[in-house]
């Protein structure tokens, strides 16, 4: 049926456009549904020329869409390192995205392998050490016949009772033992207080060899002091060419000294981190000596600050997340309207019975009220449920009561009031039928096909 002009002029939002000529009836913002149709605003709050209800960032001039760093972050890569600077640690330095050891801007080169980095290594060119110690870098500080001197300072480094070779040299003691004034190493009569050179100095001990030869006289098993001196045997029982008196572990042939894993134990380091291995935990990774949070050979890092380390941490440069959940990592899975559906994924995230736009647009439910196959927000004539009257004005408050009695069916599409008697109205059905009252709505009864009846779809007021 053709909409004919209107039999009476209502202003039902109050926008100064008659509802016959106004394409939004309900919405006082607008007289056409535009872009964003009725009931939404076709407002561009950032000015970039895409209108609010298709701007997923509306208040972001510079973005229409999230992207990976959100409404409001820039997607942009200081550094050019491929690393967005929303997920970059170090945005402004390109050969990193995370601070690491040294720091963003600084390298964690290790120049000397030893796995300390060399902006932490006070010897970064040697391999052996990560601070100078008593010798310097590139100079072991091992005390090979452990007297408490690096043999860098030892002038006799194989010589446990002395550090300077004095007047008989590194090996020999530099004692008198016959009280003469004579050292025994240039006295021929070592035992002898009253002789220093060769003769008829008797045989103290007993071995065979002369006092004034033998240079223990009071020891029978020696005639020289040897490396343990006079009194102690120069026994190796290991075989590692140590003397036992010389060697602290006399038992180990691989140790002369406990070090720091005690003697049958070797100070083997296998992965040169400066921890032997009967001390590390870890034995196979050079940056750690316990197993930490992630377990030897991963490092313990914690990308985004979030309290989770990288190993457990499934979005390890997001601080917000430590799982991708339905939005991914660097996206909020925030569900601002409350319908089940998170915003990265909702097409219209300010409005909890939708989520995607429709025909009428977000915040305007896509419902035929009047089941004729248009949506009410395109719909002129969409209340079609039987005759309502009330006594107050159309559009407010007053209350509506139903006057359909006799009335066969519920699909009213208009209503047409009689100019001369205000109590003779037409009902006009959406399937074609006509139903006539003559007393204001209590009864009604099927209008003759000989009255001509011309319909409009606004309604009357009693007054």
């Amino acid at each position: 049926m053709a909409r004919s002009r209107c039999s009476s002029v209502n202003f039902s939002d109050h926008d100064g456009t008659p509802d016959c000529k106004d394409e939004c009836p309900g919405d006082a913002g607008k007289t056409a549904s535009g872009v964003c149709g009725c009931g939404t605003a076709d407002n561009d709050a950032d000015h970039d020329g895409i209108l609010d209800c298709n701007d997923a960032c509306p208040g972001d001039a510079t973005k229409s869409g999230a992207g990976t760093c959100g409404c409001g972050t820039p997607d942009s890569d200081t550094d050019s390192d491929g690393t967005l600077d929303c997920q970059d640690a170090c945005a402004t330095d390109p050969g990193k995205t995370a601070a690491g050891v040294c720091g963003c801007g600084i390298s964690d080169a290790d120049g000397d392998t030893d796995g300390v980095a060399d902006c932490v290594d006070a010897c970064p060119l040697d391999h052996s050490k990560i601070l100078p110690g008593a010798c310097g870098c590139g100079t072991s500080d091992v005390d090979a016949d452990a007297d408490g001197t690096p043999d860098c300072r030892d002038a006799c480094a194989a010589d446990r009772a002395k550090v300077e070779p004095g007047a008989c040299g590194c090996g020999f003691a530099d004692v008198d033992s016959d009280g003469d004034g004579v050292l025994d190493c240039n006295d021929a009569c070592p035992a002898d207080g009253h002789k220093a050179d060769e003769g008829a100095c008797g045989y103290g001990d007993g071995d065979g060899v002369p006092d004034c030869q033998d240079r223990c006289p009071g020891d029978a098993g020696k005639t020289d002091p040897g490396a343990c001196g006079c009194g102690r045997s120069d026994a190796d029982t290991d075989g590692d060419g140590s003397s036992d008196c010389d060697d602290a572990c006399a038992q180990d042939p691989g140790k002369t000294t406990p070090g720091a894993c005690g003697c049958g134990i070797s100070d083997r380091d296998s992965d040169g981190d400066g921890t032997p291995d009967c001390q590390d935990g870890c034995a196979q990774d050079a940056h750690k000596a316990s197993p930490g949070v992630c377990g030897c050979g991963a490092v313990d890092t914690d990308g985004d600050h979030d309290g989770t380390s990288d190993c457990h941490d499934a979005c390890s440069a997001d601080a917000a997340k430590i799982q991708p959940g339905a939005c991914g990592c660097g996206v909020s899975d925030r569900d601002g309207d409350g319908d089940g559906a998170p915003d990265c994924l909702d097409g219209c995230p300010g409005d909890a019975a939708k989520v995607v736009a429709g025909v009428c647009g977000c915040g305007v439910a896509d419902a035929d009220g009047d089941h004729d196959g248009t949506l009410d927000c395109n719909d002129g004539c969409s209340s079609s449920t039987g005759v309502f009257r009330t006594s107050g004005a159309v559009g407010g408050n007053g209350v509506w009561t139903s006057v359909s009695n006799g009335v066969r069916v519920v699909s009213v599409s208009v209503v047409a009031s009689a100019p001369s008697n205000p109590a003779v109205v037409y009902a006009g059905l959406a399937n074609g039928g006509t139903f006539r009252t003559t007393d204001g709505g209590a009864t009604w009864s099927t209008a003759g096909t000989s009255e001509s009846v011309t319909f409009s779809c606004r309604l009357k007021t009693e007054n």
